[in-house]
């Protein structure tokens, strides 16, 4: 399987003159990225882009440009929160065959919420708060899409003091996701539980900016920050490629990687205008070990 998270998210700037700052919908002065990984962590989209840019923008041009790249054969879904839920997205995944599973925002899936024929008690999926849930889907037809759509409820009670009837759906907290993924590919369940693994997109977001220093942007054009944010992307690829091939089972974000293979402790010597590092064998011999493997694959690759 390929599957592709996508998601934006905002950098905050201090720079008055920086070209592109604006304020966004949490009154944020920051420019905004649209960023895309694997369910690897590799990352597939770095986009630069004026702080008030809607989240949705450009979304469909990530869709074309990189499930076309993507092995026959292989199965393809794309993740995205509420603010990917719109026709456009929906019409690009199905011109490219991806199955996709996004949340929907309240306005659209509340009056759909009657449609729900039946409700049942959820043992392997749980409201974002621990509540017990119960869970339903119906279908739902898309003004401008090209077929039906299958919508995936779930709902949890509300305190009593905020319940306003004994039968009632007002008595419920609902959330609900919109998939083209066929109830056969996917239980209910299945569908949730594979679309809440898209929170891994969140730890990579912060990975780059925390380990890369992306929570700001040093240039004063946008150009120049995007060129910045690419070069951010392919150090990060680097750096996923070679934590895979430390840790295949458990690969580690890059300061462990960073950690293991730069930051390693040596004695400095200078002798006759020359400088000398000197390790550890044990130390050599796994940084050896790591180099060699990541130049075979990287030449097989």
């Amino acid at each position: 399987d390929f599957i592709l998270d996508i998601d934006s998210t905002d950098h905050v700037q201090y720079g008055k003159k920086m070209e592109g700052v604006e304020v966004n919908y949490k009154h944020h002065r920051c420019l905004d990225s649209l960023q895309a990984f694997d369910q690897f962590g590799f990352q597939y989209w770095m986009q630069v882009r004026p702080g008030s840019t809607f989240t949705a923008n450009s979304s469909t041009e990530v869709i074309g440009a990189v499930f076309p790249h993507i092995a026959k054969g292989v199965s393809r879904y794309l993740r995205g929160d509420s603010g990917y839920c719109n026709g456009d997205v929906f019409n690009a995944c199905f011109t490219h065959n991806v199955g996709f599973v996004i949340t929907m925002r309240a306005n659209m899936h509340e009056p759909l919420i009657n449609r729900v024929r039946s409700w049942k008690r959820s043992k392997r999926v749980q409201f974002n708060d621990g509540r017990e849930t119960e869970i339903g889907h119906t279908l739902y037809y898309h003004e401008r899409g090209r077929q039906a759509l299958r919508v995936v409820f779930i709902r949890a009670l509300k305190p009593w003091e905020e319940r306003g009837g004994l039968f009632n759906d007002a008595n419920y907290d609902h959330f609900a996701w919109v998939s083209n993924i066929g109830e056969h590919e996917m239980s209910d369940e299945d569908l949730l539980l594979f679309y809440r693994k898209r929170g891994n997109a969140e730890n990579f977001i912060r990975e780059l900016k925390n380990g890369y220093d992306l929570k700001h942007f040093p240039c004063q054009k946008l150009n120049a920050n995007k060129t910045y944010g690419l070069i951010a992307a392919f150090a990060h690829n680097l750096m996923r490629f070679a934590s895979w091939i430390i840790s295949p089972k458990e690969p580690h974000f890059g300061k462990i990687i960073r950690f293991r293979m730069v930051n390693l402790a040596c004695k400095v010597v200078k002798h006759a205008r020359g400088v000398t590092f000197r390790f550890s064998k044990h130390v050599t011999e796994e940084v050896n070990r790591w180099m060699t493997t990541i130049t075979s694959q990287t030449a097989s690759g």
